[in-house]
């Protein structure tokens, strides 16, 4: 979890001037070796549905069009225990993840009992890793690093800020993408992939959705790479970038202790007749660095697991 985490970061710290790309560089290189800490994490995603949408499912703007999620972690080298927070605008749902070395599993509170992670019906291979080869994902970097120019950064100079510690002096920086710039990224890494052998063999073995106008569903695609890319492409084409966003507190030890993203999304053609507009709001900040951390892990025996199906059958009950 904290890998991808500080790969996005590495690749929207990257707007500026080579000192300052040095700079960023060196923080979120030195942010990554943190192995024992605390984490902070809020999540918004708001989904604006076309009005016709909306008339003919109501339901849709109940469940998606305002999904919020939080969570507070603590996190050991190969151990994590996360309080976790998942709702929208009908219903929400308290959890508890925990990793311990190759074990990963969640608490659901209200049931009191455990769902294994491991034993979820998915292809632990398939989502273990991710779909492209490690040439392409450096060749990803590079090419934002290429597009990225001075201009993309604002320095607002030095701040102090509240942080679950205390009061912290940090360095602000405020780095923001045209729609231009994130949709030429966006093609040129639709590009590459095309030639990923990698990504064109593991593409259509990811799983489908279908909404049937009470639940989503899935299902058996018959597509292959090609047809999946072209609608890729299509749907790319099709989305505006209104906002794209971040901004980075760096503390005096050259450590990213808070950043925030923001990414507002329009539609066109027939993207509009669903979507008028999504926005997205995260904010994550990263405290009691290479403290060390009591994790405290449940004795567990069979009988306090459940399955995917047991799950789903008592939130449909608590639902109710």
């Amino acid at each position: 979890m904290k890998k991808w985490i500080w790969l996005i970061m590495i690749i929207f710290l990257v707007g500026c001037q080579v000192d300052a790309l040095e700079y960023y560089q060196e923080a979120s290189e030195r942010t990554s070796t943190i192995e024992d800490g605390q984490s902070k994490l809020d999540m918004s995603l708001e989904l604006d549905f076309n009005k016709d949408v909306k008339a003919e499912n109501p339901e849709l703007d109940d469940f998606f069009g305002s999904i919020v999620y939080e969570q507070i972690a603590q996190f050991s080298k190969e151990q994590t225990i996360a309080r976790q927070y998942i709702g929208n605008d009908a219903i929400g749902m308290d959890l508890v993840y925990y990793k311990n070395h190759d074990e990963e599993y969640l608490k659901v509170p209200y049931l009191g009992k455990y769902l294994s992670l491991l034993d979820l019906n998915m292809d632990s291979d398939l989502y273990a890793e991710p779909p492209f080869s490690k040439s392409s994902e450096e060749e990803i970097r590079r090419m934002w690093l290429a597009l990225v120019s001075e201009e993309d950064v604002v320095n607002l100079g030095d701040e102090v800020i509240d942080t679950p510690e205390g009061e912290v002096k940090v360095k602000k920086f405020v780095i923001s993408f045209s729609h231009d710039q994130v949709q030429s990224f966006m093609n040129e890494v639709l590009i590459l992939l095309e030639s990923d052998a990698k990504f064109i063999e593991q593409l259509p073995k990811y799983q489908a959705y279908n909404y049937t106008g009470e639940d989503f569903e899935t299902y058996q695609h018959d597509l292959d790479a090609e047809q999946m890319m072209t609608g890729m492409q299509m749907f790319m084409d099709n989305i505006v970038v209104e906002e794209f966003k971040m901004t980075a507190y760096i503390d005096i030890d050259k450590y990213i202790v808070h950043h925030v993203y923001d990414v507002k999304l329009s539609f066109k053609d027939f993207l509009k007749e669903v979507l008028d507009e999504v926005r997205f709001h995260a904010d994550y900040q990263l405290f009691d660095m290479h403290e060390k951390q009591e994790l405290e892990f449940p004795e567990l025996n069979d009988n306090e697991f459940i399955t995917v199906d047991e799950l789903l059958e008592g939130f449909e009950a608590f639902r109710k």
